[in-house]
């Protein structure tokens, strides 16, 4: 089974990662651009697990038959790998789009290969309407910045103003 969990940032995708991952088990890779192998995964209330730190989905040598993936967008390999393992059961969580709201890594490429998606919203941090968006508050122009203070969710009506 392949299931993917998309959303924008704040909108609560670690944590339904951890809590599906606590009810079956399984690995947890996490991106990081310079791996370090073990280390911990937290959510924004603090809620954690211990997750593989990966740059490359190709790097991942274990066997679990659950496997988590989180900021699955960064991967650059995760349409290769989520094919050669789509006998595992796999749950994708990510971006689905970039702080301009354009496709992020290979995250959407995976859809044809899913049998379910999902779509997180949080709460916009301008109005009592959900969010939908992440939009960077800095001047930063690269597509991928790893600064979760960079950005601030939104609805459509306050990110189109």
């Amino acid at each position: 089974m392949i299931h993917l969990c998309l959303g924008p940032m704040y909108a609560g995708k670690t944590s339904k990662l951890l809590q599906m991952y606590c009810e079956t088990g399984g690995d947890i890779l996490d991106y990081h651009e310079k791996e370090s192998g073990i280390g911990t995964l937290f959510n924004h209330d603090g809620r954690n697990a211990r997750c593989i730190q990966l740059s490359r989905l190709s790097h991942y040598t274990g066997t679990a038959s659950h496997i988590y993936i989180n900021e699955a967008q960064f991967f650059p390999d995760l349409l290769d790998f989520v094919r050669k393992n789509e006998h595992l059961n796999l749950y994708l969580f990510g971006l689905d789009g970039d702080f301009q709201r354009n496709p992020m890594g290979q995250i959407l490429q995976v859809i044809p290969l899913c049998d379910s998606i999902e779509k997180l919203k949080g709460t916009c941090s301008r109005c009592p309407n959900r969010s939908l968006f992440s939009k960077r508050i800095t001047t930063d122009t690269q597509q991928f910045l790893l600064d979760e203070t960079a950005y601030t969710p939104l609805c459509r009506t306050c990110y189109l103003t």
